[in-house]
């Protein structure tokens, strides 16, 4: 029989020898020849031996691996966390389950491709967040950290 983190295969039929073979990630084996999936949204290292070793997974978080949530907005988990670490102020996520703190994006107003350089989009532009910034067209103005042009004086 083969020990917890290892499972069997072979070694059914007579003169056959029975091979222990390391727990792939995402299961875990208590021995023999079982080997058990981790719960939904949750993980394991390979050689996992007990339920205990699947953790959450990437964009989840919970106390154990049956009851990991998904990561709220503006937020991101990198898994094996019961908390979710928080964007960076003027940054968020467009959706839940987020994994890395590059899932957070300058948020309107401000321009960037990290979310810890977030940039004040400049007069006579405007930015709707993420890495992008937009130049006013022909007779729009905005002012800093502008969402939209407005027309100039005049038109």
């Amino acid at each position: 029989k083969c020990m917890s983190g290892l499972f069997q295969m072979g070694g059914t039929k007579p003169g056959q020898v029975p091979q222990c073979f390391t727990c792939p990630r995402g299961m875990y084996c208590p021995g023999g020849r079982v080997k058990v999936l981790c719960p939904s949204k949750s993980n394991s290292p390979s050689g996992s031996k007990r339920i205990e070793d699947c953790v959450c997974a990437p964009g989840y978080m919970g106390e154990a691996a049956d009851s990991c949530q998904s990561c709220p907005k503006n937020s991101y988990c990198v898994g094996g966390g019961r908390k979710s670490r928080k964007c960076p102020a003027k940054t968020y996520t467009v959706r839940r389950a987020s994994h890395r703190l590059v899932d957070c994006l300058c948020g309107p107003g401000t321009y960037g491709i990290h979310p810890r350089s977030c940039i004040t989009c400049p007069k006579n532009s405007y930015c709707r967040g993420g890495s992008s910034i937009t130049r006013c067209p022909r007779r729009s103005i905005s002012g800093r950290g502008a969402t939209r042009c407005r027309c100039a004086a005049g038109y």
